[in-house]
C-alpha cells in the first residue's frame, strides 16, 4: 500500500473516533427545519425532561456518527435481550442505518430512549427482579432454638460479589484481566449450572467476561447502551450503577451474618434427617439468569434480584439451603438402573425443588396461581410418562416437555411443594425426612401412601401412572 492511500486510511479512522460536536436540542428550531425529523423530536419533547433530554444527547453525540449505533444490536445479542418481546422491533430499527447529521443523532435519540422506557417498564412490573432499592430494614423472625441443628453450620461467602463490584468499578478493565479474576471454582460452577438446558442462552467464560467488560466500559457506544438498556450485560449494568447501595447491602449481611444462619437453621433442619451433618458456604453473586441456584459444591443467591427486599432475600435463603441439606445424601447406588430414565429424572426434579418449595417458595403467588401451577405441572409429568413408556420414545419432545416444568421455577416445583404438603399433613415431618436420602421414587410413593386412607386429599395421579411408579 503507497503511502498516500496509508494516510487516508489513517485520517478515515481517526475521525470515526472523534467526539461529534455538541447538540442542543430545541424542538421550536428542528420544527422549523422540514429534513430534522418531526415525529421522532415532538416524542423527546413529550416524554422526557429537559436533564434527561440533555444526558441523552449528551451520549448520542459521543458517538463519531449516528451509523455507529447500528453497532448496538450486537450488544443485545451479547446479553441475550434480542430475546425480550419487544426487542425485534428495535433490533430492526437499529439496524437501519441512519442519516448523517442532527438528523440521524435525533432518530438515534428516539429509538434509544423508547427502548429504555420500555425495558424499565418490563423491569419495574417483573414479579421476580427487584428493580430498585426500597427503604426496608432487614427484619429477621424470631428463631426457636429447640429446631436448630448443632451438626448444620451455615456461613456467608461475599467474594464473588465483591469480585464483581471491584470489576465494575475499574473504568475500562481489560477483558484478559476480567478472564483472570473469573478463573476460579464459583464461576466454573456458575456457568455449570447456567448451561443446563433449560437456560435459553448458556453461559461461558467468554460472554460473561465480554459483559463485564462493556459494563465497565467508558467507550461512547458501551455508555450509550448501558443507558439504554440500564438492566442489560446480565444485570451488570444495574450492579455498576448501584454499586454503593449493594456495598451496603453486602454490610449488612455480613454484619447479620450469625442471626441469619439461625434463622435458616431453624427451617431446613426439621424437614431434613435427625442426623444431618454438614456446613455448607452460602456464596453471594451478581448475573441475571436465576434468583437462586445450587450444585453440589456451590450455593448461591444473586443478590441484584433481591436489592433490599430483605423479606424475599431470606426466603431464598432458606430454599437454596435446603438443596443443601439435600445435596448431602447420595442416592443408594446398589439400586438398579432404572430402565425410564427420564420419569425417573422428572420425579427426581419435582422431589429436589418441591420439597424446597414448601420450606420456602422461589417467588410469591397467590393461591389461584399455585393451583394453576399444581395442575399444570400433573399434566406434565402424564404427558412424560405416557411418552417415555412408549417403545420409541421422543427424546425432543421429553427434553421440551421437563424444561417446561423446571424453568423459572415452573409447574414441578408447585406440584412438588403440594405433594410434600400432603405428606406433611397426612404422615408427618419425620415421614417426609425419611425419603431426603432416597429419590424423586421414593418421595412419590410416600406421596402415594399419604393419599390412600386421606378423607382431604385426593392422589392427583392417574392410576396407570401409580401402578407403573409401583413396579419400579
Amino acid at each position: 500500500i503507497d503511502m498516500k492511500n496509508f494516510l487516508t486510511l489513517v485520517f478515515i479512522a481517526f475521525t470515526n473516533y472523534l467526539p461529534a460536536q455538541s447538540f442542543e436540542f430545541d424542538l421550536s428550531r428542528i420544527q422549523k427545519d422540514e429534513k430534522l425529523p418531526q415525529k421522532e423530536a415532538q416524542w423527546i419533547a413529550d416524554n422526557l425532561s429537559k436533564d434527561e433530554i440533555t444526558e441523552l444527547f449528551s451520549l448520542v453525540t459521543e458517538l463519531s456518527k449516528p451509523a455507529a449505533a447500528q453497532l448496538l444490536a450486537g450488544h443485545l445479542y451479547l446479553d441475550g435481550e434480542y430475546t425480550r418481546p419487544w426487542s425485534k422491533t428495535y433490533l430492526d430499527s437499529l439496524n437501519m442505518r441512519p442519516q448523517d447529521g442532527e438528523a440521524g443523532f435525533i432518530r438515534v435519540a428516539y429509538l434509544v430512549a423508547n427502548f429504555r422506557k420500555e425495558v424499565i417498564e418490563y423491569w419495574e412490573e417483573s414479579p421476580i427482579y427487584a428493580a430498585k432499592f426500597i427503604d426496608q430494614e432487614l427484619q429477621i423472625p424470631d428463631v426457636d432454638d429447640n429446631l436448630i441443628n448443632g451438626d448444620i453450620t451455615f456461613s456467608f461467602d461475599f467474594s464473588p460479589c465483591k469480585t464483581l463490584i471491584n470489576i465494575l468499578s475499574q473504568d475500562d478493565i481489560s477483558y484478559s484481566e476480567i478472564v483472570l479474576m473469573l478463573d476460579n471454582v464459583y464461576w466454573t460452577e456458575l456457568i455449570q449450572h447456567r448451561s443446563q438446558s433449560f437456560y435459553s442462552r448458556p453461559s461461558n467464560t467468554e460472554r460473561i467476561a465480554l459483559c463485564l467488560e462493556k459494563a465497565a466500559s467508558t467507550k461512547p457506544l458501551d455508555k450509550l447502551y448501558r443507558y439504554m438498556n440500564p438492566y442489560g450485560l446480565l444485570n451488570f449494568t444495574d450492579v455498576k450503577t448501584n454499586i454503593d447501595a449493594y456495598e451496603q447491602q453486602i454490610n449488612i449481611l455480613s454484619t447479620n451474618e450469625k442471626t441469619i444462619a439461625d434463622f435458616i437453621n431453624s427451617r431446613v433442619s426439621p424437614l431434613l434427617p435427625v442426623k444431618t451433618q454438614f456446613k455448607r458456604e452460602v456464596s453471594f453473586f451478581f448475573m441475571n439468569g436465576a434468583d437462586g441456584w445450587a450444585t453440589e459444591i456451590v450455593t448461591a443467591i444473586d443478590l441484584n434480584y433481591f436489592k433490599s427486599d430483605y423479606e424475599k432475600l431470606l426466603n431464598l435463603l432458606v430454599h437454596e439451603s435446603y438443596h443443601s441439606g439435600q445435596n448431602v445424601f447420595k442416592h443408594d447406588e446398589t439400586q438398579t438402573k432404572d430402565s425410564n430414565d427420564w420419569f425417573t429424572m422428572t420425579l427426581d426434579y419435582i422431589f429436589n425443588e418441591g420439597t424446597a418449595t414448601y420450606i420456602a417458595p422461589p417467588k410469591r403467588i397467590s393461591q389461584a396461581e399455585y393451583e394453576d401451577e399444581v395442575k399444570r405441572g400433573v399434566s406434565l409429568l402424564e404427558e412424560i410418562f405416557i411418552e417415555s413408556t412408549k417403545p420409541e420414545p421422543n427424546e425432543d419432545t421429553l427434553d421440551k416437555l421437563v424444561n417446561e416444568g423446571v424453568s423459572g421455577a415452573g409447574p414441578f416445583y408447585w406440584l412438588g411443594a403440594e405433594m410434600t404438603k400432603v405428606i406433611v399433613e397426612e404422615l408427618g415431618n419425620k415421614e417426609l425426612a425419611k425419603t431426603i436420602p432416597k429419590d424423586g421414587k421414593a418421595f412419590t410413593k410416600a406421596y402415594n401412601r399419604s393419599t390412600q386412607n386421606s378423607k382431604k386429599n385426593k392422589n392427583l395421579f392417574s392410576n396407570a401412572l401409580m401402578n407403573y411408579l409401583t413396579m419400579m
